[in-house]
């Protein structure tokens, strides 16, 4: 959870919380003491991040590299636990570019998201183009929204766009909070920060707690007048995706949008640039995340009845799909934990897909 810092301190004050590290304040924002990075701290910290694979390291089911499509991928998992999502009302034919590409960042080789426009051109009012994530209802939980006590969320992210202009970050569920981003110069890496206030006046029901979506957290980089709110940085009901300041990131050929980073943390107080690196998950815990909804078993399948647990717990009973095989539709039958499956004529098989998206 973000760090407690004291209120109203002096320039030049040091404050050193729990377990580290130190940081001095220098009017208007609390800096970490050069050279002194407390590993253990920020590694507790990365764990309560609520987003899932914000560095877009893992991509199970289509690999890394950019994919080219148009509505084929509108609204699917182009990379695990984000969703791309695209309406035009003509598009000609033209293409947007997307997937997770790895190159290096200002912290480092990771992986990142890129969505490339193809000449797309947005002439009707309800176009749009974003990104989004749904949020697990019970990663949003520990935040109480929708009571008395909840409290804030801190967003931060780093944006690299081959064109400047503002675009809309959207934390919501049946109520959402919209608000501005603005892209400073071109091809360049920038970091950005924002800290949503709690809803502590609408009701539980607002924020659904469990295995379902609890909420959505939603990056739009292109739309039409209709999508289009005028009451940003409020929470409000849920009706548009971006604001009246919205650019259109996608006005010409070539255009290229990029994200990676993308940390929510409890709390009210933004990592540092030179601390949102030691925010993000190793891939190997950010992989057993995703693995809860969507996981691929790479199994030789020769017989005609199979039985397996889960790699890890699922977040409900996941629909199997055999890869590559042939023969009679496979009944299966399982829960989070395990399954099974049985064809009285089955032929081959490269192993399984086990799908418990949102």
């Amino acid at each position: 959870m973000a760090i407690d810092f004291p209120s109203s301190p002096a320039e030049n004050q040091t404050f050193t919380p729990p377990g580290g590290p130190t940081y001095v304040y220098h009017a208007p924002i609390w800096e970490l003491v050069p050279g002194l990075v407390g590993a253990a701290p920020f590694a507790a910290f990365a764990r309560n991040n609520i987003v899932v694979n914000g560095s877009f390291n893992v991509v199970q089911e289509y690999g890394y590299g950019v994919t080219t499509g148009w509505r084929t991928y509108n609204n699917a998992y182009w990379i695990d636990q984000w969703k791309f999502s695209v309406v035009l009302a003509t598009h000609g034919g033209a293409n947007f570019e997307l997937g997770s590409v790895q190159t290096s960042t200002p912290f480092g080789r990771c992986g990142q998201i890129k969505i490339y426009g193809a000449g797309n051109s947005f002439a009707g009012a309800s176009d749009y183009v974003g990104a989004y994530q749904h949020i697990e209802g019970y990663r949003m939980a520990p935040l109480s929204f929708g009571y008395a006590n909840a409290i804030p969320v801190t967003l931060s992210f780093w944006v690299y766009a081959s064109v400047t202009g503002t675009f809309t970050v959207i934390l919501g569920y049946s109520k959402a909070f919209l608000h501005n981003f603005t892209v400073n110069a071109a091809n360049t890496w920038e970091y950005k920060t924002f800290t949503f206030p709690p809803d502590t006046t609408g009701a539980q029901t607002d924020w659904p707690v469990g295995a379902g979506t609890g909420a959505y957290l939603q990056f739009c980089f292109a739309a039409g007048s209709t999508q289009k709110t005028a009451t940003p940085d409020v929470w409000a009901t849920w009706g548009q995706s971006s604001t009246p300041l919205q650019s259109n990131f996608f006005a010409s050929v070539n255009n290229a949008v990029y994200l990676t980073g993308v940390c929510l943390l409890p709390g009210s107080v933004a990592p540092t640039a030179a601390e949102s690196a030691l925010l993000q998950r190793s891939f190997l815990d950010e992989e057993a995340l995703c693995q809860r909804y969507y996981m691929k078993i790479p199994m030789l399948i020769t017989t005609n009845y199979v039985y397996q647990p889960h790699i890890t717990s699922m977040r409900a009973s996941p629909s199997v799909t055999p890869i590559t095989a042939t023969g009679d539709t496979w009944v299966f039958g399982g829960d989070q934990h395990s399954w099974g499956g049985y064809a009285s004529n089955f032929i081959g098989g490269n192993g399984l897909v086990l799908n418990a998206r949102l």
